[in-house]
């Protein structure tokens, strides 16, 4: 029982631990994207507004000026067991 105890508490810790370190890889695996996103949607700005300029429309810009990112780690672990304990007398 001890050692079953043990155990679950050993996987429990284990989880944990690797999903603090989830976080920060995978803002630096997705900062690339943003930037290219950014990017491409200043160039497609532009391009609009110069085809409204051709056509004498008022251009209008949009800065970005921050981006918001949002992380979510859904773990799920489900535990199931019994234990029959045969007295002998």
């Amino acid at each position: 029982m001890n050692q079953f105890i043990t155990s679950l508490l050993t996987a429990g810790l284990t989880l944990l631990a690797c999903g603090c370190s989830l976080g920060p890889q995978a803002l630096k695996v997705s900062h690339g994207q943003y930037n290219e996103a950014i990017r491409m949607t200043r160039d497609e700005q532009l391009l609009l507004n110069l085809v409204r300029l051709r056509y004498r429309d008022a251009p209008t810009f949009l800065e970005v000026s921050s981006i918001t990112s949002q992380f979510v780690i859904d773990q799920t672990t489900t535990v199931s067991g019994e234990i029959n304990e045969a007295r002998q007398s």
